[in-house]
């Protein structure tokens, strides 16, 4: 059996939760308090039952308004179950389902999956927790050789227990120095007996003689009581009669009567019942006919009342076509309203963009064409781009003349005669001068060539008679030229970016002229050309406006003139529709209305109509009933020769007294058995019933004196036999002492089996544990030392003593060994059983965290070693430590 999938309904913590366990090694891992152990509680409740309220802790009922219990599908010889357990009697309601045929299984079958294993045997092999090896040191020799022949023999524990019993019962039959004990309290009691016997036999003849007259009287004593009883069943025989006289007598005086009646003649109690319950129908018939007659009435006049009904159902063919097209128009006359406010709002923004965007004239700017568009923007970003670069040229010939200012200055100084130096002033004057000529050219004649040619000219005379005046007052130097020099590449550069100036200008010229071309065609004079492009937008929307506007227009007024076609074939119902015409919403309201008026006298109309159907087929039935019962109350009164029912009444008045007598009559009869009345009838009268009666009590009361003489008798002689019993009757003590050899044969026969049922289970077990034994610690062997990691090589089993060797063959006891490695020696004998019996007992092996003791070697040692037994046998681990967890694949794995 594999568990592969647990469904918890509500069990503890657990609710409305599913684990897959197909995994054959299958890992839960949960820190404290995840819900492990509830896991481990619920599997192990499921296979064996819910605990009763006696281990309420045990019992993990739901905290919330869960189901109590779940589903275990459980895998069996190639075959998947679904076991459900529910709250219950006796451990919970089980149902097994067959999963592959649906078919249900007997719940039985659950305990013939786990024969011979059962939940004490089950946690003893197939389950152990960190608890359970800490109590490993808590076994003593016997423990573990008792543990040892369990493991080797499953089922045993079972047998063990026997064995207790078994000799616990015996001690309480014998025990060789007991007192209390069952067999030595009757040994004691057998010589006890014995010796009474001795005593009695001296007194034995009388004993006998009184006992035989005892006899005699008891004997005697039982026939007068027979005949007592005879006597009595008599009287009370004749005690019955005599009550039951008086009624037969009236019986009889009754019979004689009823006799001399011809019973032709006499109608009889059922036929008057019959009657007045025919007349009784007639009555509430006659009662329905004129209701039924008002009622259909009512209803005639009901109908006639409705004259709209009649209008409708002339005209109902054309009526149903306009109400079968009144949601239509209703929806077209909607969509009207939605399509005007919709042309509003259009008409709206139309008429804000022309006031924005029309000029006085009231002319208005037209869009761009595609390529004027982009032949525009391209225009517009050119003149832009000149201007920034124009801007930037003209600074940078300015900052260049400010130096030509500066080497003026500079070659004027060097110029100048130390002795002959222009004056501080004059020098002044003539910068001055170049500045201010320079300064005008930029400013009032920027564009023209002759003006720069001005300035060049002036400031080469200024340096010319700065040059003249320093010769004459100072030779020529090396400073002077390097000066003069760098002047001359200054003027050429200015010339240059003057000639570039030039050729922007013209540019931006031709472009403005361009743009100004477009500003013409467009109608955008009262515009300026930062906004030509963001206006675009607006002035094509305002052609789609127009276009929107145009197209709403048509398709509202093609919705009004469908919605007026259907309005003018209701022309028909003008009287009752009275419709508006100029307001469609209203007529169609009208119409609506109309509809909703008409609906319910259509269903009062039908309902009237269905109301004198029915009313007719009444009246029909009403009328047949009325003649079967008339046709009835005919036949009655033929039976009895009459012509009508005031007869048939008078002629029963007149019987009444007979059908009463006759009645009393039948009841005195139902009193009286036929068996009592043939009795009665064997009597001429009541005096000899009574004298009979008479001789019976006198009788009764002689037999009952002569049983009281016998008793007294018998008193006398039993007090006799009791004295003498006193000191022990002979024959009694002979029959007591067989009878106490019996009792001491048969609790030695007791005993003996007992003891020789325990030496039998005894050699049974050891029989049975023999077979597995070897096989199971040649496994053990072998897991103990891969657990030890080769520290330990084996296992031994001597005289009742469990013992290890060591690696270099040193023999420890189990009490000798470290807490982590006695409980490695018991996971390796739980596994090698487990593998042991795999074969006949295939169970899941569940392990609750147990493994806290182990070094972090031998713990992946075990956690290999469960890998490897997996393979075989399905292992449910269950752990709060994730450091082993790397040792499984992650798909084994189920994180709570």
């Amino acid at each position: 059996m594999k568990i592969t999938k647990v469904t918890i309904y509500g069990f503890g913590k657990w609710h409305d939760k599913t684990f897959d366990f197909s995994q054959t090694n299958q890992v839960i891992f949960g820190l404290n308090e995840a819900g492990k152990s509830t896991l481990t509680s619920f599997m192990l409740s499921m296979l064996f039952g819910f605990a009763t309220a006696k281990k309420k802790y045990q019992q993990y009922l739901p905290k919330d308004a869960s189901t109590y219990g779940g589903e275990l599908e459980l895998l069996v010889d190639g075959v998947s179950y679904r076991l459900t357990r529910t709250q219950g009697k006796s451990g919970g309601k089980v149902t097994i389902v067959n999963n592959q045929s649906g078919a249900k299984v007997a719940s039985s079958q659950l305990q013939e999956w786990l024969k011979p294993v059962d939940e004490n045997l089950y946690n003893q092999v197939f389950s152990f927790n960190q608890q359970a090896l800490n109590q490993v040191f808590d076994l003593t020799n016997e423990d573990l050789n008792e543990y040892l022949t369990t493991m080797g023999a499953v089922g045993s524990q079972e047998w063990l227990e026997l064995i207790k019993q078994i000799q616990k019962d015996a001690d309480q039959v014998y025990k060789p120095a007991g007192r209390v004990t069952e067999l030595n309290k009757e040994i004691a009691a057998y010589n006890n007996l014995v010796d009474k016997i001795d005593r009695a036999k001296q007194k034995f003849p009388e004993y006998v003689t009184t006992q035989k007259k005892l006899d005699q009287n008891n004997e005697e004593v039982k026939k007068l009581q027979a005949a007592q009883q005879k006597v009595a069943t008599d009287k009370q025989r004749y005690e019955q009669l005599k009550q039951n006289w008086p009624i037969y007598a009236q019986s009889k005086t009754l019979a004689n009567e009823l006799e001399k009646v011809d019973g032709n003649e006499m109608i009889s109690g059922d036929n008057y019942q019959t009657m007045q319950n025919l007349l009784g129908k007639q009555k509430v018939n006659d009662e329905r006919l004129k209701s039924i007659n008002h009622s259909a009435t009512n209803e005639q006049e009901n109908l006639a009342a409705l004259n709209l009904i009649n209008f409708y159902e002339d005209n109902q063919d054309a009526f149903d076509t306009l109400f079968v097209r009144l949601p239509e128009n209703q929806q077209r006359l909607d969509k009207t309203l939605l399509e005007q406010t919709n042309l509003d709002q259009l008409l709206a923004e139309q008429e804000r963009l022309t006031i924005q965007y029309q000029n006085s004239q009231g002319t208005m700017p037209t869009a761009f064409s595609t390529d004027d568009l982009k032949k525009i923007v391209e225009l517009v970003k050119l003149e832009e781009n000149n201007k920034v670069t124009l801007q930037k040229v003209e600074q940078k010939q300015f900052a260049k003349k400010q130096d030509v200012l500066e080497l003026n200055q500079k070659i004027n100084q060097e110029n100048q005669p130390k002795k002959n130096k222009w004056s501080i002033q004059q020098m002044m004057i003539m910068g001055t001068i170049d500045v201010a000529i320079v300064l005008a050219v930029l400013i009032f004649n920027p564009s023209k060539l002759i003006g720069w040619l001005g300035t060049v000219i002036a400031i080469v005379y200024t340096i010319y008679a700065f040059k003249q005046h320093n010769l004459k007052g100072n030779p020529s130097s090396t400073q002077l030229t390097q000066a003069q020099t760098e002047l001359q590449t200054i003027s050429a550069e200015i010339n240059v970016e003057q000639l570039k100036i030039d050729e922007l200008t013209e540019q931006l010229r031709q472009v403005a002229d361009e743009l100004s071309d477009y500003q013409a065609q467009y109608g955008l004079t009262n515009f300026p050309k930062n906004q030509w492009i963001p206006m675009q937008n607006d002035l094509n929307r305002l052609d789609s406006l127009m276009s929107q506007v145009n197209q709403k227009s048509i398709e509202i007024d093609n919705l009004l003139n469908l919605i007026n076609i259907y309005l003018n074939q209701a022309n028909f119902a003008d009287s009752f529709l009275a419709l508006n015409k100029n307001d469609l919403a209203d007529s169609l309201i009208r119409i609506r209305d109309f509809n909703d008026k008409l609906k319910p006298l259509i269903t009062e109309s039908q309902s009237i109509k269905n109301k004198m159907s029915y009313l007719d087929e009444q009246k029909k039935y009403e009328n047949k009933t009325h003649d079967d019962i008339s046709n009835q109350i005919n036949e009655l009164l033929a039976q009895y020769q009459l012509t009508d029912v005031n007869q048939f009444e008078k002629n029963y008045d007149s019987q009444k007294q007979l059908i009463q007598d006759k009645s009393k009559l039948d009841t005195i009869n139902a009193q009286l058995p036929p068996e009592v009345r043939a009795v009665l009838d064997t009597y001429e009268s009541e005096e000899i019933l009574n004298e009979r009666l008479v001789e019976s009590t006198e009788q009764a009361a002689q037999i009952q004196n002569d049983i009281l003489d016998l008793n007294q008798t018998i008193i006398d002689q039993k007090t006799t036999l009791q004295t003498l019993k006193a000191e022990g009757n002979y024959t009694e003590l002979r029959q007591d002492l067989a009878e106490k050899v019996t009792v001491l044969s048969e609790l030695a026969d007791k005993w003996l089996t007992q003891k020789l049922t325990i030496n039998w289970i005894n050699a049974a077990l050891q029989d049975s544990s023999g077979v597995r034994m070897p096989q199971m610690i040649k496994l053990a062997n072998h897991y103990f030392e891969l657990l030890t990691l080769g520290r330990f090589k084996q296992i031994n089993n001597s005289m009742g003593l469990l013992t290890v060797v060591s690696s270099d063959m040193v023999s420890f006891e189990v009490g000798e060994l470290s807490q982590g490695t006695a409980e490695q020696l018991y996971i390796a004998l739980r596994f090698a059983l487990v593998m042991t019996i795999n074969e006949s007992i295939e169970l899941p092996l569940i392990i609750d965290d147990g493994f806290v003791n182990f070094d972090e070697n031998r713990k992946n040692a075990v956690l290999r070693l469960i890998r490897e037994i997996s393979e075989t046998v399905q292992i449910i681990y269950l752990t709060a430590d994730n450091s082993g967890l790397a040792e499984f694949d992650n798909d084994k794995i189920i994180k709570l």
